[in-house]
């Protein structure tokens, strides 16, 4: 009962999304390879801002980390990747950014493999966080 409350959930946030972007004078082709790249670089959106923002902005994009950690354990899932795969689906060898690392790494690209990857790539990016954030108040 509880998981389809949350995939309903899920499906409601993705569809306003699609929705959304439905609106950009964009082809489908052309709005999954922005999506594609936005989910490539979307790490260091949050990476890159604290190696130049001042110090007590930090607590900002910590609550996007802690938002987006929210978000994936609540639908056990990213939800971009989702999205993505809405306009990646039916074209031509195009694949969504998770399933194509995970072919290029060797893995199949299953659900449980998806997550795993997610939470790789989560942990990751908040190391980085950690890193820069004690380098910042450490010797700045």
């Amino acid at each position: 009962m509880v998981n389809n409350k949350i995939d309903y959930i899920k499906n409601i946030i993705c569809n306003i999304v699609i929705s959304i972007i439905n609106l950009l004078p964009f082809s489908k082709k052309n709005i999954s390879i922005l999506i594609r790249s936005f989910h490539f670089i979307f790490p260091l959106f949050i990476i890159l801002p604290l190696c130049f923002i001042n110090k007590t902005k930090f607590k900002y994009v910590y609550f996007v980390i802690i938002f987006i950690i929210i978000t994936q354990i609540v639908f056990d899932t990213c939800l971009i990747t989702d999205v993505e795969e809405h306009y990646t689906e039916n074209i031509e060898n195009m694949t969504s950014v998770s399933v194509s690392i995970l072919k290029i790494i060797g893995y199949r690209p299953t659900n449980k493999n998806k997550q795993i990857l997610t939470i790789l790539v989560t942990i990751w990016t908040l190391c980085c966080v950690l890193l820069i954030t004690y380098y910042r108040y450490t010797y700045n």
